[in-house]
């Protein structure tokens, strides 16, 4: 039997010991929001740096500054790490930690078709690196599920930097049922980064966005011209009746894209008649680059009738051009010609 004296003592030592494993425990909670800068400096785990980021109220954002530095010395922890926080963390947490997965996807051998500096990476396996991307795309994912503007702002800097096309239907889907013009709607991050990726899935989305006043917004319009493809006709052809002035006038800019389809060549004989005048000069300028020389009555009407002088100059130029084109002679081939 053990003595009561010996009881005694192996009573106070278990207590001892509960007592100084809920101290680490308080302090591995608590360190972080008593030493927040000594942490993000020392702290050989992501999960307390990013807490002591969360819990640094100084106006200098200090923590913050280091832990982008130390971004990718944890190794492949700091995936889960991030979305972790990101999932505990309040709105503007959240987008600290977007702001930290941003430096992370753009951290030389995690951005694409990069490889970490020597001596740098350690426990990044090519399969590590493949997981954290995929971190930083779930991120991306669980920020859209905000519909705030700015969420989605700092969701795009980081889909822009890890260029994987799996986020297009996210963006697309926030853009969905805006109205022109999205100057005041802060789009402008969403809208460059779908032309960044350059996906047809975006076309359709971006065209009802081009109205900035009268004329098409150029972040909008430099977007969806990245974005179109052959599949994008049918969206082009739609364009040319839609009710704003500012669509059918970009999509009168688009014949030399498509030089072979005859049924937009039809639609900018039409064009040339929009009553808009822009329309029409936007039309008129677009089968002169594409030398259609079937617009040439239509062009030689307006040189002589149109009732605005911008159209009217434009006509002047262009029909010159189409009639050079016609009259220019063709080359025959001979049957022994080379290639």
């Amino acid at each position: 039997m053990v003595a009561p004296a010996a009881r005694g003592w192996l009573v106070a030592v278990g207590v001892l010991l509960v007592l100084a494993q809920a101290a680490l425990v308080v302090a591995w909670w608590q360190l972080p929001v008593w030493c927040p800068q000594w942490v993000v400096e020392y702290s050989p785990w992501p999960a307390p740096a990013l807490r002591a980021v969360a819990s640094d109220d100084s106006s200098d954002g200090v923590a913050y500054h280091v832990v982008e530095d130390r971004i990718a010395e944890w190794g492949p922890a700091i995936g889960p790490a991030l979305r972790a926080a990101f999932a505990a963390g309040t709105r503007e947490q959240r987008r600290e930690i977007i702001g930290l997965g941003i430096a992370l996807a753009g951290h030389d051998g995690i951005r694409v078709a990069t490889s970490f500096p020597p001596g740098k990476g350690h426990g990044f396996t090519p399969e590590a690196v493949t997981a954290v991307r995929e971190d930083l795309y779930q991120l991306v994912v669980e920020s859209m599920a905000d519909r705030a503007s700015s969420m989605a702002n700092n969701a795009a800097f980081l889909a822009s930097r890890l260029r994987d096309r799996r986020v297009v239907p996210l963006f697309c889907e926030h853009l969905r049922g805006r109205t022109p013009p999205i100057v005041s709607q802060d789009l402008d991050p969403v809208v460059d980064l779908l032309g960044e990726l350059g996906d047809e899935r975006a076309v359709p989305f971006l065209i009802p966005l081009l109205p900035i006043r009268h004329l098409p917004n150029p972040v909008v319009e430099r977007a969806v011209n990245l974005c179109l493809g052959a599949d994008s006709l049918e969206h082009v052809l739609a364009a040319t009746g839609d009710p704003h002035p500012a669509i059918r006038t970009w999509a009168g800019a688009q014949l030399s894209r498509y030089p072979a389809s005859s049924e937009l060549g039809q639609r900018l004989l039409t064009l040339l008649r929009d009553p808009e005048p822009m329309v029409r000069v936007a039309a008129i300028a677009a089968v002169a680059a594409a030398d259609f020389t079937a617009a040439i009555p239509e062009v030689s009407r307006l040189a002589q009738d149109d009732s605005d002088p911008l159209a009217s100059r434009a006509a002047i130029t262009a029909l010159q051009r189409l009639t050079r084109a016609r009259a220019a002679p063709t080359t025959p081939v001979t049957s022994g010609a080379s290639p």
